[in-house]
């Protein structure tokens, strides 16, 4: 990145450099080449095609975004398409950014405060259209707030989420069962995801739906036999340990007692308007590379162990392979047990998998790998703590599947897909169900009702923008309201009186040009500041 803009996109080189993704894409190669020719040659094929468009192209011929930068792309590896994987899953799996954030909250602040702190930043996902802004912005100087951990940046937006759902036929018009899937992604300059229709008579691939760059086959779509369809898992694949380093001697406090030597190297970063490139040293325990220094963190030293940057080792031995081979796998599958073996084999994404298919299944697969631990924690673990390391991996099949559930329908928003105790833990920062509830609610409604679902209601459903929570708090709005306008103190108030019409006529629509949605979004606001501020009021932690 900085090569093509300038300074300005360091940090985010530092970040990508940092994890090692094109040496590790380098090695996967060639395991692929060992292990799996065939999808070695795909890759091969990809590439070649590919260079073969960009081969005498001008600048004047590129995409408007490459045209503006003046970037001309150099011929294509078949290894950055595995590279390019590894990066998409970083992209996704946040959960270690929140460990760093309760770390740095326990550390300095009651428990009382931090669990007050964790309700309101919990508080409802929806948003007016068009975005009111973060609400604790000091709170989260350990999130994503560095522009190269900035969600936007990599094409997943905090303010947003995914959407899907599979209902079974005997609820719709067709007979035929039905599945509805929006990532509810930004728009983004390049485009991350595009349509496309893939074609392969002799491989037995006909195939419609979105793909992204350097990726040979599609994430979402259907065949002629199934339809797969992908939300956002935020289960706990990754972890922060805290380390314990000794720069004079380039040494750091292991689990086992013994003080080891850091794995180190140095990355040369071209910047665009600079001679020389500019070296970045890199220091590595064996759970990860070191990085609160690219967080702005000096206090403390700090390692990502992250599912996406695990050796090529650990998924040659552990995984089955690179996982690339995983999309093909897919776009191949005529029942739910080639799609869930399919989903076995997807270990560096964490992914909730939809599957419908002509012969009227529905079903559910949770994919990637999450490590074994011996308790699930909301803060960074220790790395010289015997207690905080990892046991191997939890196998697929603990991960959470169903197939024609009896309730008829399955729904996925980022909520968390499993009940308390319904086998092992996985951790994670998932959505709150709201929207997953909202989706449910409409489903219901049509069921009790003997409404037969269409397409056209399922399309007309994902642009639904209806917030449970808003339609819950409006409620004790005209409840608090219609009491404090009895009160002799502001009986008569115009402008409480205003806000009381505006809530009674509010069905929970939070659209951009709606009143009560801005009424709604500021009083809750303003409501978590309150009750928050009786425990922070001291600590500098809101902004007024």
């Amino acid at each position: 990145m900085a090569a093509m803009v300038g300074e300005k996109a360091l940090p985010i080189d530092k970040w990508h450099r940092t994890m090692n993704l094109k040496a590790l894409g380098q090695q996967d190669w060639i395991y692929l080449q060992e292990d799996q020719p065939e999808m070695a040659e795909i890759l091969t094929s990809y590439a070649g095609g590919m260079n073969a468009y960009l081969q005498g192209k001008t600048l004047m011929e590129m995409p408007v975004d490459l045209m503006l930068l003046g970037v001309v792309p150099e011929p294509i590896e078949p290894w950055e398409s595995i590279s390019f994987m590894r990066w998409h899953s970083t992209a996704m799996n946040k959960g270690w950014q929140n460990e760093l954030l309760y770390t740095k909250l326990y550390a300095q602040m009651d428990e009382k405060v931090v669990d007050a702190i964790r309700v309101g930043l919990a508080y409802d996902v929806n948003k007016v259209a068009g975005g009111m802004g973060a609400t604790f912005d000091k709170v989260n100087e350990w999130n994503v707030r560095q522009p190269w951990l900035d969600p936007d940046f990599a094409g997943f937006s905090e303010n947003g989420g995914s959407n899907g759902w599979v209902i079974s036929g005997k609820y719709t018009a067709s007979g035929k069962p039905i599945m509805a899937n929006d990532p509810h992604l930004p728009f983004t300059l390049p485009a991350l995801w595009h349509n496309i229709r893939l074609t392969c008579e002799p491989c037995g691939i006909d195939e419609v739906g979105m793909a992204v760059p350097f990726m040979p086959y599609l994430i979402s779509g259907h065949n002629n036999f199934s339809a797969f369809g992908v939300t956002l898992n935020r289960c706990d694949g990754d972890d922060v340990f805290l380390e314990k380093v000794f720069p004079a001697n380039n040494t750091y406090l292991d689990s086992d007692g013994a003080y080891k030597p850091l794995k180190t190297r140095t990355e040369y970063i071209t910047v665009k308007g600079q001679d020389e490139p500019v070296p970045l040293n890199v220091s590595e325990t064996r759970r990860g590379p070191l990085i609160c220094h690219l967080l702005g963190v000096q206090d403390h030293q700090c390692s990502l162990f992250a599912l996406a940057i695990q050796s090529s080792e650990v998924f040659r031995t552990d995984f089955e392979g690179s996982n690339i081979h995983c999309l093909r796998e897919l776009m191949l599958a005529r029942d739910m047990d080639y799609f869930r073996f399919a989903g076995a084999h997807t270990s560096v994404a964490m992914l909730n998998m939809m599957y419908i298919d002509v012969e009227g299944n529905v079903g559910y697969t949770m994919t990637g790998r999450v490590p074994r631990r011996k308790e699930i924690g909301e803060q960074a673990r220790e790395g010289w703590n015997p207690e905080h390391q990892h046991d191997g991996w939890l196998p697929f099949s603990n991960m959470p599947h169903t197939l024609n559930p009896a309730k008829g329908y399955i729904v996925s928003a980022n909520q968390k897909p499993y009940d308390a105790g319904d086998g092992p833990e996985l951790g994670g920062v998932w959505q709150h169900g709201w929207r997953a509830k909202r989706i449910e609610e409409l489903i219901e409604n049509s069921i009790e009702n003997n409404v037969k679902i269409t397409a056209e209601m399922s399309w007309e459903w994902q642009r639904d923008l209806i917030s449970i929570p808003g339609r819950t708090f409006a409620e004790h709005i005209r409840r608090n309201l219609t009491k404090l306008l009895e009160s002799d103190a502001v009986a008569g108030n115009p402008t409480l009186q205003n806000c009381l019409e505006i809530a009674a006529a509010w069905n929970g629509s939070m659209d951009v040009d709606s009143a009560a949605a801005v009424v709604y979004t500021v009083t809750k606001e303003f409501t978590l500041r309150g009750v928050l501020r009786r425990f922070v009021e001291d600590e500098g932690v809101i902004d007024e």
